[in-house]
């Protein structure tokens, strides 16, 4: 865990901290943890009570495993911040993206403008697999993923979901 392995061997960085200023540093640390361990690991749909118990949120050397209340802070975090959304009613479960949703639909919509596919049908694996698509940062992004962003790019009216596989650019 790169530029923060001082933290995950500091024990109270595993329980959910009081005092709002070092929580907030605490939540963006383990945020980005998160972030860096999914990218590592191609690792986009979380259930919170597995990844607790996963190396993640455990040090054996330090005896150290998240508290429950400390994952679902984190992942609530991700979620207010856009790289993460709620699959089922009771949190346990979520969809997380190393981009934001938002940046993701913004850099589907610069593509199709620049790559000539507006008012085109495109299917949602060519936008996550496709070999016009190198290069950008939806590439090899899980489709589930990348079916939020363009609906959000639907509620915007900047695209129309056909089906579950094709996307029409407007």
């Amino acid at each position: 865990m790169s530029g923060q392995a001082w933290q995950v061997s500091f024990p109270p960085f595993y329980t959910l901290q009081k005092n709002e200023e070092t929580r907030k540093k605490q939540l963006d640390a383990w945020s980005s943890l998160v972030i860096e361990h999914s990218r590592k690991t191609s690792t986009s749909t979380i259930d919170l009570s597995e990844i607790r118990r996963s190396v993640l949120f455990t040090n054996s050397k330090i005896e150290r495993q998240a508290s429950i209340e400390l994952v679902e802070a984190v992942f609530s975090q991700l979620v207010q911040k856009g790289n993460a959304i709620w699959k089922d009613k009771s949190k346990s479960k979520c969809l997380l993206s190393s981009q934001t949703f938002s940046s993701l639909a913004a850099a589907l919509y610069n593509w199709a403008q620049m790559s000539g596919h507006i008012n085109q049908v495109c299917t949602i694996f060519e936008l996550s697999q496709g070999e016009e698509i190198s290069g950008e940062i939806f590439q090899n992004v899980p489709e589930e993923i990348i079916i939020i962003a363009l609906k959000l790019l639907q509620k915007e009216r900047k695209a129309e979901l056909i089906g579950t596989d094709g996307v029409k650019f407007f």
